[in-house]
């Protein structure tokens, strides 16, 4: 899937590689999304009655002097209306889409996904287990001809939000080894207020990034999305959509922190998010339909 494919299982990143890739990496940030529960943030009635769901949302990397939007992600549901299939497709320069990756979402008997496969740049296959409230708890990822796995473990506070996320790599013989620990906390509305991120094994130096966020009062459409590569993003835990976020970086031993602030430009038809612009680099362009 693009550029967007390509974060959750990666090592984290040196600051000065972080700098180099952080535009690529922050638009992913904003389109991944986890779903913790079964609402339906875009089940809101039209005029004509009916509810909306994505169909397909276009990405523009290019936003100087033109916008081109040059990359989209499209969305098809089975016969229970759920989300089942996504192709991602790259405009070429002759303006033809080229289809570059596809990923099948397959759902257990309780109707929640059980695995999915994906084809293309990055071949894949990733498994979920949830725990006895039906929450994902772990998410297991292999890609095609490695011989470890990657993963993701959850755990949940009272309010069945997430509180504490691992991302961890498991070699050939089953030893595991902790990539990233990650710490959560939601404000009054179920928006994520701030996010702690402690990197320690294979990163030199270690450290500690901090993130704060604000919000809209509008419903983040990304919450519809069950598959994975859209479940690993800070930004999609909300409820609404974040209108802007700062982060610190501390390293040990200590050097001089590294921060930086990123501002949305969102736009909307009938209250759903229908474009958004990030720091006048990037670009999406959200199509929906009725059902």
């Amino acid at each position: 899937m693009g550029q967007f494919g390509q974060l959750y299982l990666r090592k984290p990143i040196s600051q000065t590689r972080y700098m180099k890739h952080f535009p690529k990496l922050a638009l992913l940030f904003f389109l991944s999304t986890f779903l913790f529960s079964c609402q339906d943030h875009l089940g809101v009635p039209t005029e004509g009655g009916k509810r909306v769901r994505l169909k397909r949302f276009y990405v523009s990397t290019v936003m100087v002097p033109s916008r081109a939007y040059n990359s989209y992600y499209d969305f098809f549901y089975d016969e229970l209306g759920r989300m089942n299939s996504i192709p991602h497709f790259t405009i070429d320069k002759n303006g033809t889409p080229v289809m570059d990756e596809h990923t099948i979402l397959y759902y257990d008997s309780k109707g929640r996904v059980e695995r999915e496969r994906t084809d293309g740049m990055e071949s894949r296959s990733t498994r979920y287990g949830y725990d006895s409230l039906n929450r994902v708890e772990n998410i297991w990822i292999n890609i095609d001809g490695s011989t470890g796995v990657s993963g993701f473990h959850f755990l949940y506070d009272g309010q069945g939000l997430p509180w504490e996320r691992l991302f961890y790599a498991l070699n050939a013989n089953g030893d595991s080894t902790t990539i990233s620990r990650e710490r959560y906390n939601f404000d009054v509305n179920g928006n994520l207020e701030s996010l702690v991120q402690k990197y320690s094994s294979n990163v030199s130096p270690p450290f500690t990034r901090t993130t704060t966020y604000q919000y809209d009062d509008k419903p983040n459409p990304w919450l519809q999305i069950p598959a994975h590569i859209f479940r690993t993003s800070a930004f999609s835990y909300s409820r609404n959509n974040a209108i802007s976020f700062a982060t610190q970086e501390v390293y040990s031993p200590p050097t001089a922190p590294y921060s930086f602030s990123h501002q949305f430009n969102n736009k909307y038809n009938n209250g759903l998010l229908e474009e958004t612009e990030f720091d006048q680099q990037y670009a999406l362009k959200i199509l929906y339909e009725t059902y």
